[in-house]
């Protein structure tokens, strides 16, 4: 998975590989 930025705002693309 990645963070796009901040995962505290992109939660949902922690693991949206």
């Amino acid at each position: 998975y990645y963070c796009a930025f901040r995962p505290e705002e992109t939660l949902w693309q922690w693991n949206n590989t």
